[in-house]
């Protein structure tokens, strides 16, 4: 028994549709300017290929080390790139043509009588497809599309998120190395100066208070640097656990935490707002909602199944064709609700986002007030506060050598000098954190804004052409 020719041929185009394997590349958006030059995990196009494996950095570790690490380590990024490869799947998923049916019945067999065996029986092989009318695999592949897109937006604010948690640490490390050698060498003054006590309470020339005095002071010192070393321990162990690791493998870190730059306008941070992805993105959301309602009107048509094949009684040998086509009456479901759903959901994704709008704006402006008010903190206890302690610290220790001073006023001035250099490492981490804040919040290097009234075609001048931090 043969098929019959049109039947094959419904069968064949069905399977050349159909035979789609390899999911569609969503393009990502472009990377936002910062840390744009430095490479960033990309999960694999195939799910069986082993991923390149990730070496942790070793040795003097600099900012752009880190950066450069997180970005290719971190759990958080891959698992977002991943996202966007199971959108591709997806994507593909929804471009595929329902599968043909396959039909085999076998009639008036097994009887009593001149019926018996299989002499009158009917064998009948059908094959029928579902035909989906009213652009449905269009739709909904353009939906899967922005969906997709979406998750390249995500992924993007991953980006940023790794570029600025790894600064952060960076920071905080960096930062506690500076307490540390603050700390140490205040341990070497204080034991110089108990030494120095112990000399003046033998020559007779100050009361053996002041001895006790001294060594009180240099044990408190010897546990602050003990403080100051466990907490740089713990501050280099978040570092590490930025590009996804467990065990410290780098040296000492390597940068200016005292490199204070000028803080640029408002103005000209909030005129970059808009590259944040959060923002970016509602241009693809405001398309997928409309997408989403097409897709939902679309499901109200509704869609065929053709039918077709080949039947043949054996009493009398006789073979015959028969067609046929079925669809469902539009009578109670006509998919209203999910097209009413599918409005709605465009309204609120409209709404939140005004609300992004206004709560990244809010969050840029806390961060400049916070970067301007730890620039300026550090910039006075850099080149006013801190010179007066030293100059008053070796006044009072020349004054007591010379019997000027007593010993209490001698320390008074050294907590002074190594409160204040605490306090200025205290605000450069605060000024370097609401850096990386603020960039993260314009995905672009604040070294790069100069002048927000300079503007070009409508774009400030601090828009780079070319790489940035």
């Amino acid at each position: 028994m043969t098929l019959h020719r049109p039947c094959a041929l419904f069968l064949a185009l069905h399977l050349l549709t159909g035979c789609v394997t390899s999911p569609p590349s969503i393009p990502l958006p472009e990377p936002r300017p910062l840390g744009s030059e430095l490479n960033a995990y990309r999960a694999p196009e195939a799910p069986e290929r082993d991923p390149v494996p990730f070496v942790e950095p070793e040795g003097v570790l600099e900012l752009r080390d880190a950066m450069a690490a997180a970005l290719l380590g971190s759990p958080d990024l891959a698992s977002s790139s991943h996202d966007v490869r199971a959108a591709e799947a997806r994507e593909l998923q929804a471009g595929l043509m329902p599968n043909p049916g396959v039909a085999i019945e076998l009639e008036e067999f097994a009887g009593n009588g001149e019926d018996r065996g299989f002499d009158v029986s009917e064998l009948s092989l059908g094959l029928s497809q579902e035909i989906l009318l009213g652009g449905k695999i269009s739709k909904r592949t353009t939906v899967a599309n922005l969906e997709g897109r979406l998750a390249g937006w995500a992924y993007e604010a991953a980006r940023l998120d790794v570029l600025s948690q790894a600064t952060r640490a960076f920071v905080a490390v960096l930062a506690a190395q500076e307490r540390v050698k603050v700390l140490t060498e205040s341990v070497r003054v204080s034991e110089n100066a108990a030494r120095s006590v112990r000399e003046q309470v033998a020559a007779g020339k100050v009361p053996r208070l002041e001895e006790s005095r001294a060594a009180v002071n240099h044990a408190q010192q010897q546990l602050a640097l003990q403080r100051a070393m466990r907490g740089l321990a713990v501050e280099r162990q978040a570092l590490t656990a930025s590009w996804g690791g467990t065990v410290i493998s780098y040296g000492e870190l390597s940068g200016d935490l005292f490199d204070i730059r000028p803080v640029p306008t408002k103005d000209a941070l909030n005129a970059f707002l808009a590259d944040n992805p959060e923002l970016a993105r509602r241009a693809v959301e405001t398309e997928l909602a409309r997408a989403k309602i097409a897709m939902e009107k679309a499901g109200g048509i509704p869609d065929v199944t053709l039918t077709g094949g080949v039947r043949r009684f054996n009493q009398g040998t006789v073979t015959s064709f028969f067609a046929g086509i079925e669809f469902p009456l539009p009578v109670f479901d006509r998919n209203q609700g999910n097209v009413r759903a599918a409005r709605a959901e465009a309204d609120r994704i409209r709404e939140e986002q005004r609300a992004a709008l206004v709560r990244l704006t809010l969050e840029l402006n806390q961060a400049w007030q916070v970067l301007a008010v730890a620039a300026s903190e550090a910039t006075i206890l850099k080149t006013r506060v801190l010179p007066l302690a030293e100059g008053a610290f070796d006044a009072a220790g020349e004054g007591f050598r010379q019997g000027k001073f007593s010993y209490l006023e001698v320390l008074d001035a050294q907590r002074t000098l190594f409160e204040t250099r605490e306090q200025l490492i205290d605000a450069l981490a605060a000024y370097h954190t609401a850096v990386a804040d603020v960039e993260r919040l314009i995905g672009r290097s604040l070294s790069r804004i100069h002048d927000a009234t300079d503007r070009r075609d409508g774009q400030p001048s601090g828009h780079p052409e070319g790489k940035d931090r």
